[in-house]
């Protein structure tokens, strides 16, 4: 049987038209009538079919609006679904940062969990109860990770260590939106193990946690009486890399060919294993007669501690005019590396990472045999200049390191140890 010809029809909502035809079908010699929308959405055509004509104008009218506000989907929402999403929007904003996806997985696996033992909310009040009786406070690791970070900057820790904290926490107060009590070690672990970069990066996460949880547990946010969930992460382990160091040649040809900041900031480093970051913030202030003085802020450890200034060192600082304020104009950590491994380029020596500060302790513990007196200097503990310096070097290596002098001739500034050394 031939089906009847109906023109179609369209519904438009601000420009976005969804079109009705009518396809009704014929079954035993009966026609039933049944209507087809048709729209296109993210450049596919759908079809869609309703029974009723009132229903299909009602669903047309419907997708045509969430398509003209950017709210269609793949397979649009009845009147009914759309509801409920925009009542579960509505909710939602009470809450700042979680999304409907979020909340219903959420709420999906806190279900599982308690199908027998009453509603979500009877469980939440039942560990509300809980924390009460250990004598817990419940907070938000929002708020845990607020109140470690401003605890740290009255106790007047380095900016470096504050920044490097604040990074950290920031991302793990992302994942975790919830009471801090709530966390478990599995959590932990499997946040840990799934952290991009190298296992140097994943023990600062750790550490940087388990200081975090331990902050907790002394505010009354843990138990005191337990060890925390942190306390139970796995150990990782970290691959011995060989320490890089710079022969004394190396050194005398850098200075010789180098002159300025440039100059300046590989004779710092060469003579005293200041850290190229300290560095970086050094004042001309800071730099005295006889010692280089690190102060807390400007320190990775937060602790002040005095550099001598030997004698290699004094003779290079004679060359430089002193002025005020920094010692150094590049703007960044980054710019004032480049100053020194560029140093070292144009006197065609590859640069050694960390090279200047790992060279300072190994031909300082050489020179002088006290693993003590090097950590003092380098702001180090004496077992890691043992452990990492000790045997690189021969004695008369050290001496050489150190015996590295300027001399001015014809205005340049070149340098009496053999680029053999």
């Amino acid at each position: 049987m031939k089906k009847n010809k109906i023109h179609p029809e369209q519904i438009t909502v601000k420009g976005v038209s969804v079109t009705i035809y009518s396809t009704p079908s014929f079954k035993d010699g009966k026609k039933y009538p049944a209507w087809t929308l048709s729209y296109t959405e993210a450049g596919k055509r759908i079809r869609r079919s309703v029974a009723n004509l009132d229903k299909a104008r009602t669903v047309a009218r419907s997708i045509a609006g969430q398509l003209a506000s950017g709210t269609g989907h793949a397979h649009a929402l009845t009147p009914a679904e759309l509801s409920d999403y925009q009542g579960a929007i509505r909710i939602l904003r009470q809450a700042p940062g979680i999304h409907l996806t979020t909340a219903a997985s959420t709420f999906a696996q806190a279900f599982a969990i308690l199908p027998d033992a009453g509603d979500i909310l009877t469980g939440v009040r039942f560990y509300q109860a809980h924390l009460k009786k250990q004598g817990v406070s419940a907070v938000a690791v929002s708020a845990l990770v607020d109140e470690f970070l401003k605890a740290r900057e009255q106790q007047g820790v380095s900016a470096p260590y504050l920044a490097g904290c604040k990074s950290i926490l920031t991302r793990f107060s992302s994942a975790f939106r919830c009471n801090v009590a709530g966390i478990e070690s599995s959590d932990l672990q499997d946040y840990v193990d799934r952290l991009p970069g190298s296992p140097i990066t994943r023990a600062n996460v750790k550490k940087t946690l388990v200081t975090l949880f331990h902050f907790a547990k002394k505010r009354g946010y843990l138990p005191r009486e337990q060890s925390t969930e942190a306390d139970h992460l796995d150990a990782i382990t970290i691959p011995a890399s060989p320490v890089g160091i710079y022969r004394p040649g190396d050194l005398a040809a850098a200075l010789a060919t180098s002159t300025g900041e440039a100059q300046l900031a590989v004779a710092l480093g060469a003579f005293t294993g200041i850290r190229s970051a300290e560095l970086h913030r050094l004042d001309w202030e800071d730099i005295g007669a006889e010692y280089v003085t690190v102060a807390p802020e400007k320190a990775k450890t937060a602790a002040r501690r005095l550099v001598p200034i030997l004698p290699p060192l004094a003779a290079f600082l004679a060359l430089h005019r002193r002025g005020k304020g920094r010692v150094f104009s590049p703007a960044g950590p980054s710019k004032f590396s480049a100053l020194i491994t560029g140093a070292f380029r144009a006197a065609e020596v590859d640069p050694v990472n960390n090279g200047l500060r790992h060279s300072f302790c190994t031909y300082r513990l050489a020179d002088i045999q006290n693993a003590a007196q090097v950590s003092l200097e380098a702001g180090n503990s004496p077992a890691k200049i043992f452990k990492h310096y000790r045997e690189l070097a021969t004695r008369e290596q050290g001496a050489a390191w150190f015996n590295v002098r300027p001399v001015a001739t014809a205005g340049n500034v070149i340098n009496m140890t053999a680029r053999a050394a």
